[in-house]
């Protein structure tokens, strides 16, 4: 099984951002914007947290409006990600194959692309959002720094040993090098 990774790249502009889509060691580039505008974002957040615990029937024209527009902003983001005929034909393999999860990685400076509706991901063959097959993951990176570490002849340890029995147990005690 395969994991489609979905990583955010550095120097994006506002509402803009490059990202590199890999199917365990094969990646490709692509461009990605919001496909929700702030309305339907704030929609979406009534129709996942209030409208699930009181659907009046006032609501229900509302709530079929805001379900199509999931699948709509759900399908862009989807175009948007597998973007070229080599990216989809890699995903309609996988798609076959079986697909293990979904990582979205961003960068801890850029919430906005980590906040963007990853969840509506829509195949636009299939007839419901790909969260509900394939779970989605989000998770930030943060950029790792190299240091350099002068060589030691000392090789300093701190051992640590669990005392279930208290006193019966080894004693405290420190071994001189």
């Amino acid at each position: 099984m395969t994991t489609i990774t979905i990583r955010e790249q550095p120097n994006n502009t506002q509402n803009e951002y490059q990202a590199t889509v890999s199917f365990n060691k094969d990646e490709f580039q692509c461009t990605i914007n919001n496909p929700c505008t702030n309305e339907q974002l704030s929609d979406l957040e009534w129709y996942f947290k209030e409208y699930p615990h009181d659907p009046d029937d006032e609501d229900k024209e509302r709530a079929k409006s805001v379900a199509a527009s999931i699948k709509k902003c759900g399908t862009q983001l989807f175009e948007q990600v597998f973007c070229n005929r080599a990216l989809t034909r890699r995903y309609d393999q996988e798609k076959h194959t079986g697909i293990q999860c979904i990582e979205i990685i961003s960068l801890p400076s850029s919430p906005a692309f980590h906040s963007l509706p990853w969840e509506t991901l829509h195949d636009p063959d299939d007839l419901q959002p790909l969260a509900l097959n394939i779970p989605i993951i989000r998770q930030y990176t943060s950029e790792t720094k190299v240091l350099n570490v002068q060589p030691s002849p000392i090789i300093n340890l701190l051992i640590i040993t669990a005392r279930p029995h208290r006193e019966k147990d080894i004693n405290y005690r420190a071994i001189p090098p």
